[in-house]
């Protein structure tokens, strides 16, 4: 192997290292705040799956626990109920769940917090992997270009806050999609003047896995697809053809399995109502709106933002626009872009949104990187920036609580064939109750609701919790029965 390719793949395993060292004091703390009811979600699926079987489910990924009066309550983020009262998530296509429970089941590991968040790890480092390739291939067609400036890109993928975080205690889709895209992003630049057989095989299973994982993966083939039809336009057709079909087989792979839960009907109706919700037509002339977007990019990457930009001011002449790092740069931002656009109110409330921008920030510096005039210069600046993103990680996430635990351990000791509700409106269930607490729990609103609630899980007992705003247990226990 080439020497210089040996000191990279050190150099990443260095960074990736210390990145990991930077997070593990809050591995496996207490599920807490800043979006981890995003990995109870997806622990919740695994359980669940783990005690029911996959086929039950139809491979979709169920919110309802099947042990005892759960069903018929719909806690948040469900928006399609099957006949028996199981209630599934579908904002996102299955894959990214189907991967954790693999990663559970082969290596026979036990459903934990950390056993996720160590396969979050994982798909981080990957992707520092996968950033570098891409600058190397950028690079390679740069005359003279120094190609361990693609380590340029690794550094900012390794320490922006959003990457620190979302790659290290929170696990979605939104992460996970991460790998398929720079892979896909990648695998079109290397085979982009010589396609082959293979290559097309390869970026085929790219797009499925992209596509099958979140939506960002349809706006990056279809960003691909008008590259092939505008750059290629002799030699479009077999992109094009390998994009759609593996789009439409991902898509309606899931459409599918997503049917089978209550029927084409309701699972139509609550596609389009997520996506109603989710893209927020009216929200785009909110000014607070744009203001929240704004302290979601400056949380996540304010030290990288103001150095990078100052940097392309200072460098912008000599810049190298070739062909591949144009090429690089439309199908890294346009579809982050796109995705911000139709999905406006989404990226208005998540901040994780914002995780998808890192790549083609990540491709800027590489860009920078390597029209430096003074090298030195540039890597120390380049490692002050780590350094503040690390301290920005850790003054946003260094604090955490354990809101969940008590009221969790109480409701976990209840009967299993007890309904369980919380009286208290402003106390939002939130997922990492639900799933600390092995329950599923409904607010209570009425008598007659927790009647009905009752006849629905043929069970003649129910327990209503007072809590108070924080969650914290406000009065004695009120046992109703049928």
């Amino acid at each position: 192997m080439n020497p210089n390719k040996w000191r990279g793949w050190v150099a990443i395993l260095v960074i990736f290292v210390v990145s990991v060292l930077v997070r593990y004091p809050l591995l496996d703390r207490p599920l807490s705040y800043h979006h981890e009811w995003l990995t109870s979600t997806v622990l919740r699926h695994l359980e669940i799956w783990s005690q029911d079987g996959l086929k039950v489910h139809h491979f979709s990924p169920p919110c309802t626990y099947s042990d005892g009066a759960n069903f018929f309550i719909n806690n948040q983020g469900n928006e399609l109920m099957s006949a028996r009262g199981c209630f599934y998530y579908i904002s996102y296509p299955p894959l990214a769940y189907l991967l954790a429970y693999a990663w559970m089941t082969v290596l026979h590991l036990k459903i934990t917090v950390l056993n996720l968040q160590i396969l979050n790890l994982l798909f981080h480092g990957l992707n520092l992997i996968l950033i570098w390739l891409l600058g190397r291939e950028i690079l390679k067609r740069q005359p003279g270009a120094n190609l361990d400036w693609a380590l340029a890109g690794v550094v900012v993928y390794a320490f922006c806050p959003a990457t620190l975080w979302f790659h290290g205690n929170v696990y979605m889709a939104d992460m996970v999609v991460q790998t398929f895209f720079i892979l896909t992003v990648w695998l079109a630049l290397r085979d982009w003047d010589r396609p082959q057989f293979t290559g097309w095989m390869m970026l085929g299973a790219s797009v499925f896995a992209m596509c099958y994982t979140e939506w960002l993966g349809v706006l990056v083939a279809g960003c691909l697809g008008v590259a092939y039809l505008v750059l290629r336009p002799r030699q479009w057709g077999v992109g094009v053809v390998v994009l759609g079909m593996a789009s439409v087989v991902a898509l309606g792979l899931m459409a599918w399995q997503y049917s089978l839960i209550a029927g084409w009907d309701a699972y139509l109706y609550a596609l389009s109502a997520k996506f109603l919700y989710r893209s927020g037509a009216t929200s785009h002339w909110d000014l607070h709106a744009w203001l929240k977007i704004g302290t979601f990019y400056g949380a996540n990457y304010l030290p990288f933002l103001i150095g990078l930009a100052v940097a392309v001011m200072l460098l912008f002449r000599r810049l190298v626009w070739t062909f591949e790092a144009k090429l690089t740069l439309f199908l890294t931002l346009a579809p982050v872009i796109l995705h911000h656009v139709l999905l406006f109110n989404f990226t208005s409330v998540h901040d994780f949104s914002t995780l998808k921008f890192c790549v083609p920030l990540s491709v800027v510096a590489v860009m920078l990187g390597a029209v430096s005039p003074r090298p030195r210069v540039f890597v120390a600046g380049l490692l002050g920036l780590a350094v503040l993103g690390m301290g920005q990680f850790w003054g946003i996430n260094g604090r955490w609580e354990d809101p969940y635990g008590h009221i969790a351990k109480v409701i976990r000791a209840q009967p299993k064939n007890t309904v369980i509700a919380v009286q208290n409106r402003s106390y939002c269930v939130n997922p990492q109750l639900i799933y600390l607490a092995k329950r599923n729990v409904v607010t209570y609103r009425s008598k007659d609701q927790i009647r009905a609630l009752m006849r629905l899980n043929q069970v003649n007992h129910a327990r209503i919790i007072s809590v108070d705003a924080q969650g914290k247990i406000a009065g004695p226990e009120v046992e109703l029965t049928f």
